[in-house]
């Protein structure tokens, strides 16, 4: 079965091997790969289909996941372990952008969430105020749904190219620039005179970093009144995800009610029963 959704990595009985053996060549210990082995499994039995051939990990699951763990009533420091097999298996298939990070051993809740509203308010925000490099930080990380450490991946030769590579070899994927943004960052490249690399630099022209952003962030969320704990990339990237969840999900339920509309007209003309497609 191949690997066709962008949002998500195959998580199936050949992948799992191909893990564990990588794993042991790198000398992790019997018991190690076990506890990997255990927490893969949970996390099978937990997603959701009934594909025999393998079940997908979205960002989405796996964040519903650690907090149903947490629910149960498991502590902070078993669920980050179970998270931690998985983000090495998602390390393994170079897909970091759907880990989820660990919680603090002093936290009872899971990361806050930022609604679209509130994101809404951001972008709005920025631009009334002219933070200009802000806003499309904001927009892009949101957006695509990339790493923080990511961000150096945006250049203008693969803004032009409409997509971004990311990893190595045969475990490289492509993340896709939707047109609009793609548009309004070559504005911006334009109008900050960047020709070529990456596009989100410092005043010094060096690509910018974490604590960059997270300044970045702060002053913003003063301005939009928006609570700076919502405003990481990381719940930047939960509300990518979870918006394309929600348009999937949306087109689901189109798709099965096209299908029985087509049925029932199917029935019509030749059902055995006429009037079995009627609703009454």
């Amino acid at each position: 079965m191949r690997e066709l959704r962008q949002d998500a990595v195959l998580l199936d009985r050949k992948g799992a091997e191909e893990f564990f053996l990588f794993l042991a060549e790198q000398k992790k210990t019997e018991g190690t790969i076990e506890n990997y082995r255990h927490s893969l499994e949970a996390l099978y039995e937990y997603l959701p289909g009934q594909a025999q051939d393998g079940r997908y990990i979205t960002f989405a699951d796996l964040k519903r996941w650690q907090s149903d763990l947490l629910k149960q009533g498991y502590a902070v420091r078993t669920v980050n372990a179970r998270m931690s097999a998985v983000n090495k298996f998602l390390e393994y298939r170079s897909r970091r952008d759907l880990q989820v990070a660990p919680m603090s051993a002093g936290k009872k809740g899971v990361q806050p969430e930022l609604s679209r509203a509130e994101y809404l308010r951001l972008l709005s925000t920025a631009k009334l105020t002219e933070q200009e490099r802000t806003y499309f930080l904001l927009k892009t990380i949101a957006t695509v749904g990339i790493r923080m450490d990511e961000l150096k991946e945006i250049t203008v030769e693969h803004l032009n190219e409409g997509r971004i590579v990311i990893g190595k070899g045969d475990k490289r994927r492509a993340v896709r620039i939707p047109t609009l943004l793609q548009r309004e960052l070559q504005g911006y490249a334009e109008r900050r005179g960047i020709r070529s690399g990456a596009l989100f630099l410092t005043k010094n022209g060096v690509p910018i970093n974490r604590k960059h952003v997270h300044y970045c962030f702060k002053q913003l969320c003063q301005d939009a009144r928006v609570e700076e704990e919502k405003v990481t990339p990381g719940c930047l990237r939960n509300l990518y995800y979870r918006t394309y969840e929600t348009i999937q999900n949306s087109i689901a339920i189109l798709t099965e009610q096209a299908y029985e509309r087509m049925l029932e007209e199917e029935q019509v003309s030749v059902g055995w029963e006429e009037n079995a497609g009627s609703v009454k």
